[in-house]
């Protein structure tokens, strides 16, 4: 009976070691993983940031261009409208 109570003990206590190694081993696989994520995600972030400033940037430069149209496009309609023709580009 003692010798199956130290075999026991000994399966035991290897398991929990076996368990603790498993244990350790998936932490670092996950705390590399979750670094490696990390720097993917913050790299994504900084190029989506440059593209908002780009997109923005664009943006602005477009509506100058619409306004600018939109007074030349009246200057000329009241200028039909007034019977002066003149074209003007």
């Amino acid at each position: 009976m003692v010798y199956f109570m130290n075999h026991c003990r000994r399966n035991s206590a290897r398991s929990v070691e076996d368990m603790q190694r498993t244990i350790t081993e998936l932490e670092t696989k996950l705390k590399s993983e979750s670094s490696r994520l990390k720097k993917k995600y913050e790299s994504e972030q900084q190029d989506l940031i440059i593209q908002i400033e780009n997109l923005n940037r664009t943006n602005a430069d477009l509506a100058k261009a619409n306004k600018s149209l939109a007074t030349k496009l009246k200057v000329n309609f009241d200028c039909f409208n007034r019977g002066i023709f003149y074209a003007e580009n």
